[in-house]
């Protein structure tokens, strides 16, 4: 782990373990009006309550927190608990402009409370799957592990021939342009719950290349956001045989062969 994530004041990690502790807001677990949104909330919180128990051990210096987890939960919830230092770091180095930028009358001070806001929005956006009306407008979503598997590989080509600097053909514009229609869709279904940490980080890469300390941390971020896409993006490969799902009404339905659900 980098050194400011490795020496967070312990006045900032009591901030973040206190705030994950309440995560997501037990306030949300109200509308929970189906057993199929409890239990969904149940897990969020058995997550996040995985995420403050991995930095608890890191805190301490342990090399291990969650042996009794399956492999993939841990690896989850570390990977996760790694981001989560990783953003730390960004917003201490680049705190100075960040603070200059974001001001208002409830904007965070620190950088701990900002990084527990963050915290709080992506607690709501994991929980908010289960409730499609407050996101969408409509009472169902449906994710598709093959829809989400193409769309990383239409990334993935995109990047790809926008690096090489050739002239591209119609077909090659035309899967990039593709690409970039599904991103401005997926931006904008999560913009509400990103566009705080988004601002934060536009505000960082901004800054004059000679902030090495705050290009180190963004390096960093960059690497560990990296590796946690990764590890999604293999869970939803067809080896792994995943189920895609659809919530409807509060229900949660699996998928079944033919790309129906029930």
């Amino acid at each position: 782990m980098n050194t400011i994530a490795s020496q967070i004041p312990l006045e900032d990690q009591l901030t973040i373990l206190q705030a994950i502790k309440e995560l997501p807001p037990t306030e949300a677990s109200a509308d929970c009006n189906t057993d199929d949104q409890k239990q969904h909330w149940q897990r969020c919180k058995l997550h996040y309550a995985w995420i403050r128990d991995s930095l608890k051990a890191y805190f301490r210096g342990d090399a291990s927190s969650l042996p009794s987890l399956p492999p993939k939960a841990q690896e989850f919830a570390e990977l996760r608990r790694d981001y989560y230092l990783a953003l730390y770091g960004v917003l201490h180095e680049g705190w100075n402009f960040i603070s200059e930028e974001i001001d208002y009358p409830e904007a965070p001070t620190t950088p701990a409370e900002m990084l527990t806001r963050l915290l709080k929005w992506d607690s709501v956006a994991d929980l908010v799957v289960a409730f499609p009306e407050y996101q969408r407008g409509n009472y169902r979503e449906e994710f598709s592990p093959r829809k989400a598997a193409d769309f990383y590989r239409q990334r993935n080509k995109a990047q790809e021939l926008l690096a090489t600097g050739k002239e591209l053909s119609r077909k090659e514009k035309s899967q990039i342009a593709k690409y970039k229609k599904e991103l401005v869709k997926q931006r904008k279904k999560w913009s509400k719950f990103s566009n705080l940490r988004e601002l934060c980080l536009e505000i960082c890469r901004a800054q004059p290349k000679k902030s090495s300390s705050l290009q180190e941390q963004l390096g960093h971020l960059d690497r560990i956001s990296a590796d946690l896409e990764f590890f999604m993006i293999s869970q939803a490969h067809a080896r792994n045989n995943p189920r895609g799902w659809a919530w409807d009404r509060g229900r949660k339905l699996p998928s079944a062969p033919g790309g129906t659900y029930r």
